[in-house]
């Protein structure tokens, strides 16, 4: 703020001078004080009001906007296999280390029972190591697919793994699948 010599006569006719202290705006702050400013621009106070941080086509301030967001979708792992192991043991499908950057996270686990199991086949999905979804993706004594456990969450904003599983509650064989699927702006 700097100050500023003022002379003059008031409403009432009287001659007056003194000092004036000039505001400063402040980006980091909404509340205007009153008071006199030096002339400027909102783009010399905030470097980010710009046209290419307003979202195309949005009118803020008579800045009409040009960006665009890019939303790209790319597959981070998928697999499958033949589930051969001991009973109630978690066998790993398809894992990946999600990068920082990644701000959608999609996992899916599915698979499939043969005939003749005796018990289901289990599905789960685990994003940093903690389980996000389990249960079953296959049934008992029929041939039937397509049951899925499935999540979406945010990225960590950090390197984080993510992993798809299957078991078989017997001795027999089960299908596994999981794919992973990570999402940037």
């Amino acid at each position: 703020m700097s100050p500023v010599a003022i002379s003059g006569v008031d409403k009432q006719g009287v001659y007056v001078s003194g000092v004036q202290v000039k505001q400063a705006l402040d980006a980091a702050n909404e509340i205007v004080a009153k008071g006199v400013y030096d002339p400027t621009t909102l783009s010399a106070i905030d470097a980010d009001f710009v046209i290419a941080n307003i979202k195309s086509t949005v009118n803020i301030f008579g800045k009409v906007g040009t960006y665009e967001s890019i939303v790209t979708v790319s597959l981070l792992a998928s697999d499958k296999n033949i589930v051969t192991n001991p009973a109630d043991t978690w066998i790993d499908v398809c894992s990946c280390t999600v990068a920082a950057n990644i701000k959608k996270v999609i996992l899916v686990a599915g698979g499939s029972a043969v005939i003749g199991d005796t018990a289901p086949t289990y599905g789960q999905v685990l994003y940093n190591a903690v389980v996000k979804a389990t249960g079953k993706v296959g049934e008992a004594r029929v041939s039937k697919q397509g049951l899925l456990q499935q999540w979406s969450g945010d990225g960590l904003g950090s390197e984080a793994s993510a992993k798809t599983q299957v078991k078989c509650t017997d001795l027999n064989a089960g299908k596994g699948a999981g794919v992973i699927y990570g999402v940037t702006l």
